[in-house]
């Protein structure tokens, strides 16, 4: 894959780690605030579901890409280590975390400087359950194993132009995923980053000029106006990643990206339990208000996000194997 792909990708991720960490910012029940027409509730729930709708997809369809460019059944054992490390094991490793720091607050006062209500069971049993159901923001990581093993299934699937053509197949598939509660929901899109990796040379490497990223970005100011009222179907996503990607084609990328910038799955797996202090404190300190609210959703994800910088930075230099497989080998 070459540089600049690369570091598209980092880009779109760290973006797309950060809408995250604004879905889990959403505070409106926290600040009590019922009010239907008000700016705040508007403003909320409209990047909420914007942000919501696009942003796990999108992580799914890179996901999906990045597995199966230049993936053969040749490679299947070698790209299964891979993720072990990448995937599976710092999923085990982040679920063990997150268990031990609501045990240690469920038994401890602290649990009052959390937002929500903090309690876990004891045990053996309840911690291996925990372990395998994942705490909630490692939903992905989870459902991403069960896409990693059926690798070679899919990968029959997409090659096979025998019997058939997959491309009318992929699109029968994304008209029955249309309904976001259907099971194909999510998953379609891993699947449709998996075609894309596996025709890398055909859709991906050349890219497009210009003119074409210019008309992209138009679209996608389009796509982010109608965000509120059609973000989360199928199609809207699909036209919202094929835009974004193509507008960064407008751009070089020739320069090297922050160290930080690549942190995106450390990011990803440790920014709860600091969001929640963060936006705990933040209330304790200023009370409840509207205007707060505002501002605790506006500022809590950045200061997340600086607080994770400053503790990767301090893994990254005196700590660097357990940095390795807190970020999954990153």
């Amino acid at each position: 894959m070459s540089q600049k792909n690369s570091r598209k990708i980092s880009i779109l991720s760290f973006v797309l780690c950060l809408g995250v960490i604004f879905i889990h910012t959403y505070n409106l029940g926290i600040y009590g605030i019922e009010s239907l027409n008000g700016f705040v509730f508007r403003f909320e729930t409209f990047t909420n579901k914007l942000a919501s709708g696009i942003c796990v997809p999108y992580f799914f369809a890179i996901s999906g890409f990045l597995f199966f460019r230049n993936f053969d059944l040749s490679c299947l054992t070698k790209k299964y280590k891979s993720r072990f490390h990448s995937i599976l094991l710092p999923y085990s490793i982040w679920s063990t975390i997150y268990y031990l720091f609501f045990v240690f607050l469920t038994m401890t006062p602290l649990s009052r400087f959390m937002n929500g209500s903090i309690e876990v069971e004891v045990g053996i049993k309840a911690y291996l359950d925990y372990v395998w159901n994942g705490y909630y923001t490692l939903w992905f990581l989870r459902v991403l194993i069960w896409m990693i093993l059926c690798a070679p299934l899919l990968w029959l699937f997409l090659k096979q132009r025998k019997y058939y053509w997959p491309e009318p197949v992929l699109a029968l598939l994304i008209f029955l995923s249309i309904k976001e509660k259907s099971v194909l929901f999510f998953n379609i899109y891993y699947i449709l980053g998996a075609y894309l990796g596996i025709n890398y040379s055909k859709w991906i490497a050349k890219g497009v000029t210009k003119q074409t990223a210019l008309l992209a970005g138009l679209c996608l100011l389009g796509l982010v106006a109608m965000g509120g009222t059609y973000s989360g179907t199928i199609l809207y996503n699909c036209a919202f990643i094929c835009s974004s990607w193509m507008v960064l084609d407008f751009f070089a990328f020739d320069k090297e990206l922050p160290w930080w910038m690549k942190c995106t799955f450390f990011f990803y797996c440790g920014h709860d339990m600091i969001l929640e202090s963060v936006e705990k404190a933040i209330l304790i300190v200023f009370g409840k208000s509207e205007a707060m609210a505002l501002i605790d959703y506006i500022v809590a994800p950045f200061i997340t996000v600086f607080i994770l910088i400053g503790i990767a930075y301090l893994l990254k230099t005196y700590g660097k194997p357990v940095w390795k497989i807190l970020n999954g080998g990153r």
